[in-house]
């Protein structure tokens, strides 16, 4: 394949890829800001970070679709400072909230393998009685070991 043939193949394929986007985003449900749904997001700011990103993640997996932004506070006139510097706060509370939900499922599962991951290496350890640091530099050694044995025997292949 030349470039330019390999130019026109890329730009098609981004046009499809588009197109399949453009098709799923109108099978979305567009989400309207109701009083439940902002009492909804009033219940998650209030809430600690991890907790309120995981029931947000929890939110958009069953319902297929980001929440909806909040827009961007603005001063009003006659408005005192420190009920502007509320809402503002709100908004970017709400900001990180959303950030942290798009991968809050993913961060709560690896955090379970890590964890069974790592009972599973303190019960090994234990059985041959070391500790959970010499057990794992022992691991290391043996795989840099077999890696070794391998590469000698590829190398030097009669």
């Amino acid at each position: 394949m030349t470039i330019e043939e390999r130019r026109v193949y890329d730009r098609q394929e981004a046009t499809k890829r588009k197109r399949k986007q453009r098709e799923n985003e109108e099978k979305l449900r567009t989400v309207v800001m109701t009083p439940e749904l902002e009492e909804f997001v009033d219940e998650l700011v209030s809430l600690r970070l991890d907790v309120a990103s995981m029931a947000l993640a929890i939110w958009q997996n069953e319902n297929r679709q980001k929440f909806p932004l909040l827009a961007k506070p603005e001063y009003r006139a006659g408005e005192e400072q420190a009920a502007f510097t509320a809402r503002s706060k709100r908004w970017e509370r709400w900001g990180l909230i959303r950030m942290f939900a798009t991968n809050a499922i993913a961060r709560y599962k690896g955090r379970d393998r890590k964890k069974r991951f790592d009972d599973k290496e303190a019960k090994t350890a234990a059985e041959l009685g070391m500790t959970v640091d010499a057990f794992r530099k022992h691991k290391r050694g043996q795989k840099l070991a077999e890696k070794m044995a391998q590469i000698a025997a590829n190398h030097y292949v009669v």
